[in-house]
């Protein structure tokens, strides 16, 4: 859509393959005053599927997202600096659809902190704030606010550790 903007403060790669004989393809689609900024080198790896649906803004502060993470903005995704994201990680700040008895908004903006680390199929939903330098275990499902230097597991993720530190 012309009303929707890429804010390129650093760089963005798009689609990086795995491999040279890769055909995996990527979603990348911004709608309606939808707004997307850089603001420290990123790169979303081939196979992923990102969508910033009308009025919603994605900020991407450095780190990138590997194979197949799905990125789902309704209305603000924030991913810090530093930020590592696995194989098929499902971020997604929305319910999509409407709950009839649901007390909750439909959309609640999700922040990620500085230096965290999402493992493998890990999804964070939304109303989340994950702080700096905490670890989402494989598989963890993310409903609840998330401490700094915190490893949380499970479905619903739970802290599991604490004053963790972890590098690249």
């Amino acid at each position: 859509d012309k009303s929707a903007q890429i804010i390129l403060n650093a760089n963005l790669t798009l689609g990086r393959k795995q491999n040279r004989k890769s055909r995996n393809e990527m979603l990348f689609t911004l709608d309606k005053n939808s707004s997307i900024e850089v603001n420290g080198n990123f790169t979303i790896h081939s196979g992923s599927d990102v969508r910033v649906y009308d009025n919603g803004k994605l900020i991407l502060n450095g780190g990138f997202c590997n194979f197949g993470t799905q990125i789902y903005c309704f209305k603000k995704i924030t991913i810090g600096k530093g930020c590592v994201i696995a194989r098929h990680v499902l971020i997604i700040d929305s319910d999509a659809h409407h709950l009839l008895d649901s007390t909750r908004p439909m959309t609640e903006e999700i922040k990620i902190g500085n230096n965290v680390w999402i493992g493998y199929r890990a999804m964070i939903l939304k109303g989340v704030t994950i702080g700096d330098g905490s670890v989402i275990a494989a598989g963890a499902i993310v409903t609840k606010d998330v401490p700094g230097k915190c490893l949380v597991a499970g479905v619903p993720a739970k802290v599991i550790r604490e004053n963790v530190e972890w590098k690249r």
